[in-house]
């Protein structure tokens, strides 16, 4: 598994026609990493990379499910009568009493 964005580029200085060269791009500790792949490694990597991609859709549907769940819990934990606040609810000992 692999984060990032695989590309082609020609470096500087270089003709087109020296052939494909590939690079990995991708976000780590808040910086863009760069990282040269070489061309027998470009079917791996993008292996990785579709097996991120998998891992985020399986991740989505899974919070989803949960997120669902949640709200149906919520729902049904709803009906629950909530008693209004009165001074006769209070227990015997912290009332007042009347002379």
């Amino acid at each position: 598994m692999e984060t990032g964005k695989l590309s082609t580029y020609t470096p500087g200085g270089r003709s087109p026609d020296s052939g494909p060269y590939y690079k990995l791009q991708c976000w780590t500790k808040g910086r863009n990493c760069t990282r040269h792949v070489r061309p027998e490694e470009v079917d791996s990597v993008r292996e990785a990379l579709e097996g991120y991609q998998r891992f985020q859709e399986l991740t989505d549907q899974y919070a989803q499910h949960i997120i669902e769940r949640t709200r149906a819990d919520l729902k049904s934990n709803t009906k629950k009568k909530i008693q209004p606040y009165s001074r006769h609810s209070q227990p015997n000992s912290r009332r007042r009493s009347k002379r």
